[in-house]
This record gives C-alpha cells, sequence and structure tokens, in this order.
C-alpha cells in the first residue's frame, strides 16, 4: 500500500512540471520583450545617497506600505558604508518613495515579473547602465527581516571574507551538486566576480519566470553553480554541518523542546521523535543526536527552533513567510523571550506575526 502522502508528493510533482513546460519555450522572448518595454514599466527615483564601492540591492514586495523594519535595513547599510538601491516589485504610496529615496542612491519600482531575481537583475543592468565602479555587491530581498540584533556583524564579516561569492547559508545536497546552493535572501559578490564578463553574462541571460518553482531551480539553484564552475570561490556563514552541530549542542532540556517543535513541523519525522522523547531508558538523547546526524530531523535552517537558530546560532535573520510554520516558529521565538534582545522594530513586527501550534497543517 502507497502511503497517501507519497502519492500527494507524486501528484503535485506532475501539476507542478506541467506548468513549466511554456516558460521554457518562450521564457527567453518574454525576457527581450521585458527589456524592450521596461523603460515604460519601469519608475527610476534618483535618491540621495551617493554611490559608493560597496553597494546594496535590496529587493521588496509590500503592496499595502513599506515596513518601518525595511527602513532600519537601509540605515544599517549606511552605517556599514554601503550604499543601497532599493527594488520594488510592487507601486510605491509618494510617501514611501520619497522616504526610500532619501535613504537609497536610487528606487527603482518595477513589475512583478521574474519575481526577486527579475527584481535583482534589473537592478544590476541599472547600476551597470551608470558605470559604478563596484567593490562588492550585496543582494537582499525583504522576505527576512535582516539585521535582527542591535550589534549585527554579518555586513562586516562578509566584506572581510575572502571568497568571491558569500551567503548565510549552503543548503549542501550530497550527491546532487548541481542543486546545492546559497539561499538566495543575502548574497555579497565580490571585486573578482564583479568586474568579470561572467557576472554580466549571467544576469544578462537569467531565465525569467513567474514560475515559483521554477525561479528556485533555474535561479537560485543555478546562480551557485555557476559561478563555483567557472573557478570563483565559495563561502557561507552556515551550511548543514554547522546546523546540526548547533542542534546537537544543545542541554536536555532545550533538545527535548527542539524535538517536541521538530515534530510538529517536519510531520514525516514525528513517530520516530515520539518514540524518542517517550525513551527512560536514558539513551534518548543518542538516539536524538543519531537522527540529526542522518539528516532525518532539524535539517531545515529557515525553520530550525529558536534554541538552534538564535540561541546557539544567533542567526542574524529570521524569515518573514506568512506560512504557518513560520508563524509558529515566530511565536516559539516570542514565548522563549529571544525577541527581548532584537532591535525593537523587527521585535515589533514580529510580534504581530505570531501563530501557534493550531495553525499547523496536519
Amino acid at each position: 500500500m502507497i502511503p497517501a502522502w507519497k502519492l500527494k508528493r507524486e501528484w503535485n510533482r506532475l501539476v507542478m512540471q506541467a506548468s513549466q513546460w511554456h516558460w521554457f519555450l518562450f521564457a527567453g522572448l518574454r525576457r527581450r520583450r521585458h527589456d524592450i518595454h521596461k523603460t515604460f514599466a519601469m519608475k527610476v527615483t534618483e535618491g540621495a545617497v551617493a554611490p559608493a564601492p560597496n553597494m546594496a540591492i535590496l529587493l521588496i514586495y509590500q503592496p499595502d506600505t513599506v515596513l518601518g523594519s525595511t527602513y532600519d535595513t537601509l540605515d544599517h547599510f549606511r552605517d556599514k558604508g554601503v550604499s543601497p538601491v532599493v527594488v520594488s516589485n510592487t507601486p510605491l504610496s509618494a510617501a514611501d518613495e520619497a522616504r526610500l529615496a532619501d535613504k537609497a542612491h536610487l528606487v527603482i519600482q518595477r513589475p512583478n515579473y521574474g519575481y526577486d531575481f527579475g527584481g535583482y537583475r534589473d537592478a544590476v543592468l541599472a547600476l551597470k547602465s551608470r558605470k559604478i565602479h563596484l567593490e562588492n555587491l550585496f543582494i537582499v530581498n525583504d522576505s527576512i527581516w535582516f539585521p535582527i540584533w542591535p550589534d549585527c556583524d554579518l555586513i562586516d564579516r562578509a566584506l572581510a571574507n575572502p571568497a568571491d561569492l558569500f551567503g548565510i547559508f549552503y543548503n549542501d545536497r550530497e550527491g546532487r551538486e548541481h542543486r546545492s546552493h546559497l539561499q538566495s535572501y543575502f548574497f555579497r559578490f565580490g571585486p573578482k566576480v564583479l568586474h568579470s564578463r561572467d557576472f554580466l553574462t549571467f544576469w544578462r541571460r537569467i531565465m525569467l519566470t513567474n514560475n515559483k518553482h521554477m525561479v528556485i531551480r533555474q535561479c537560485e539553484m543555478k546562480l551557485t553553480h555557476y559561478f563555483t564552475s567557472r573557478g570563483y570561490s565559495r563561502d557561507q556563514l552556515y551550511d548543514l554541518t554547522t546546523l546540526k552541530a548547533a542542534t546537537k549542542a544543545l542541554p536536555d532540556d532545550q533538545l527535548r523542546e527542539a524535538l517536541e517543535y521538530h515534530a510538529l513541523v517536519e510531520t514525516r519525522s514525528a513517530p520516530e521523535i515520539a518514540k524518542i522523547l517517550a525513551d527512560t531508558s536514558g539513551n534518548w538523547r543518542t538516539r536524538a543526536e543519531q537522527m540529526i546526524d542522518g539528516e532525518k530531523v532539524a535539517k531545515y535552517y529557515l525553520i530550525a527552533h529558536p534554541h538552534t537558530l538564535f540561541g546557539q546560532m544567533k542567526s542574524p535573520m529570521i524569515k518573514k513567510d506568512k506560512q504557518p510554520i513560520y508563524s509558529f516558529q515566530r511565536g516559539e521565538m516570542v514565548r522563549l523571550g529571544y525577541d527581548k534582545d532584537m532591535r525593537p522594530i523587527v521585535a515589533e513586527e514580529v510580534r504581530h506575526r505570531i501563530g501557534d501550534a493550531s495553525q499547523l497543517p496536519r
């Protein structure tokens, strides 16, 4: 008897594949049409901040109003000597446009074509057209809150890192190197990449699509492989090894809390986790660590338990996503008091976007 979850997974995979064929056929034509017409479709506003050797592209999609934490992010970049460019994939109010322009070098408003990578691309090409000499370029999107700590040093660490391409977390898919990649909400490109032909070639030729799954496969996953396969070095703040080590470093009471949490957000692991938590032989921790080492639980950075993510790893970001698992994660973060040490504007926004276990899918 085939489990229902496997049947559902295969059906969803077939539906997903069927939705992609026309993008493979016509993506190039659509991209060229976008490039021809974007002068009319995009609005570029000059900002008050001068260009600099270190610049950042901040991609936002906030249809209602721009969050206070977004302005805080721009201030953080400027405090670190980084000149930001804002790309909005939705129209801005006049007030938000003016306030963003006061804190950025450029504000670009564009249609939401190609999602985050479409916005990244238009900003990269805009900077190129202005012949700005770049030594480092950060690319960040507002799917995360960043920075979340008052003393955040991620920008400093990224600038000091000698790698040509730097990110926060590297998804290492053992045996499937073409799918191993830096997660796309934070990149730092160094001078060797920026001064090469490869950098502009990648952005000019990238597939633009409004199929979110294809954005992950054709853009996010391919970016890391594209540059590393051409000899550019890569580094990251964390990877799966550091994530597993951080989880195993939790004291007993926190590890049990983390296991209970992962049983709710990684439901396939729930039966085995329940057996471990019910183990009265004193061997439960060894079994839990074996499960972690075997990547059967606690292997996803973005949904890691707050004790791992903040207590052990001091993560510089947290996911904004509205999905119940992230709302639940934020709820646990607040319940455990991690929000108290965060930047006030981030803590305030997080507290308005929390959920509990009752919202999780069963």
